[in-house]
């Protein structure tokens, strides 16, 4: 083999070599930023369980506004939706963090996304997701997949 060949060989095997090192930094980075995602996910989901939780007040308003039918003042009925919104921005963005890939099938069931047509079983639900108009102001693509939990 000529020096020239040597040369050439050594340098496609430094490519290589650098390529295969990139590919694995790559694929570190998407597990580091899937398990930050995965991290963020959680504590917002905590922060809300200890909203709804730790509040009597909200616990009391979350319970009778939107598990039972129960009565609620007219200046509860805006908490509630608030309350309600807050909920579905938050399972709003598990299902983009999940369209993105950077969570996966366990993420839609433990936050219960693969469960929220059962949501137009609650009373108020279905009136405030599409009588009040609060379904405009969601994703097309997040309003689609609850409807379409809703219909299966």
């Amino acid at each position: 083999m000529t020096k020239e060949a040597i040369r050439e060989t050594v340098g496609v095997l430094g490519v290589v070599a650098s390529l295969l090192f990139v590919g694995l930094e790559i694929r570190q980075s998407t597990a580091v930023a899937r398990g930050q995602t995965r991290q963020e996910l959680e504590a917002m989901n905590q922060a809300w369980l200890a909203q709804i939780t730790g509040d009597p007040f909200y616990s009391d308003l979350w319970y009778r506004a939107w598990v039972t039918d129960g009565l609620i003042e007219p200046e509860e009925e805006y908490r509630a939706s608030m309350m309600m919104t807050q909920f579905m921005r938050r399972l709003e963005n598990i299902y983009f963090q999940h369209a993105e890939g950077l969570v996966d099938d366990s993420a839609l069931r433990s936050y219960g996304l693969q469960d929220i047509g059962a949501f137009f079983a609650m009373p108020r639900f279905p009136g405030w997701w599409i009588e009040a108009g609060w379904r405009e102001r969601f994703h097309p693509d997040f309003v689609e997949f609850v409807e379409r939990q809703a219909a299966s």
